[in-house]
């Protein structure tokens, strides 16, 4: 089922134990009886942040950490594991004994670099975001930040096989959002002026790429839908944070090829194509080929050079904007 294989002993440790806890309707690492947490009940650490279990629901003798709903919704599920698997955001939880698989725990943060055009100007960019920013890390909501550098001359090294730097010579322009405050910087971290266009709008791209189909599917894990779309599987996911839901094609590798959603009465897509692996080599994958339309109309074609993924990030509110989310 994953992509990256942590132990054949351990893994068939787990299996097994997961099948006779299938089974007996029991927890394969106690032995008793399973009985269900509350939705959005979680582990809790002050030092580090674990994936949120809402309830445990088997599905296809596997254990998963998804809204109790998910099991009477079997074929949609199936699909949305199957496409967080491909992008490597299907692993078992990490910190609390390995008892369930939990989509999309790998990364909430990612970081690109791509050159291409957008809205016909020739670009040379940097984007980092992260789904879940400040107190959300604790919770379940999806409170995304966004820093997207357009660059005119970049000097990029790699130090190592396991880490890249950059700096930015030159930068045209950087915007930023978080929560829903938006500024430029004239240099990352170095507030420039409030932003001219709203965080709401500058944060809507994050909500058709591909990760967020995985981490807004999971939520909502008993209501999203399967569909047929030219003979492909579509997953319809709803995106409550602008009211609307989002269509994610699949194909036949369960990789998220097309996205769309529509927002104030424009239709917002996206294509994908090049999967790849990241660089620092954690089996997560991202698109090398990014087209992005606004009503049919491509506002972006970006070819990715690499991508990374669980970079530390920050998203100071400048003093200006009052110094708070």
């Amino acid at each position: 089922m994953y992509r990256k294989t942590y132990g054949f002993a351990a893994a068939l440790a787990f299996a097994a134990a997961t099948l006779a806890g299938a089974a007996a309707q029991t927890d394969p690492m106690t032995g008793k009886p399973f009985v269900p947490l509350a939705t959005d009940q979680r582990y809790q650490s002050p030092w580090l942040y674990i994936e949120s279990v809402n309830d445990t629901v088997i599905i296809d003798k596997f254990k998963y950490d998804l809204p109790r709903a998910a099991a009477n919704n079997l074929e949609p599920v199936r699909a949305l594991i199957a496409a967080s698997d491909a992008l490597g955001m299907l692993r078992q939880n990490a910190y609390v004994g390995a008892t369930h698989n939990v989509l999309g725990s790998s990364t909430n943060q990612w970081t690109y670099y791509a050159t291409g055009t957008m809205n016909g100007e020739p670009v040379n960019m940097r984007v980092d975001w992260d789904y879940k920013v400040g107190t959300a890390r604790m919770g379940s909501e999806l409170v995304p930040a966004l820093r997207m550098q357009f660059e005119r001359d970049v000097k990029r090294k790699l130090d190592s096989k396991y880490a890249a730097t950059s700096s930015c010579v030159d930068c045209k322009d950087i915007v930023v959002a978080s929560g829903n405050l938006s500024w430029d910087e004239s240099k990352p971290g170095v507030f420039k002026q409030a932003g001219k266009t709203s965080a709401r709008e500058r944060l809507l791209p994050l909500y058709i790429m591909p990760p967020a189909v995985v981490l807004l599917g999971a939520k909502a894990a008993g209501t999203i839908k399967l569909g047929n779309r030219g003979g492909l599987r579509e997953l319809t996911v709803p995106v409550p944070q602008y009211n609307t839901e989002v269509k994610a094609t699949l194909n036949a590798k369960s990789e998220i090829v097309h996205t769309e959603m529509t927002v104030d009465g424009k239709l917002y897509s996206a294509d994908f194509s090049g999967y790849d692996n990241d660089t620092m080599d954690f089996h997560v994958f991202f698109p090398r080929k990014i087209v992005q339309k606004v009503d049919g109309a491509t506002v972006a074609d970006l070819t990715i050079s690499e991508h990374l993924t669980g970079r530390y990030m920050i998203w100071p509110v400048p003093k200006e904007l009052g110094g708070k989310f």
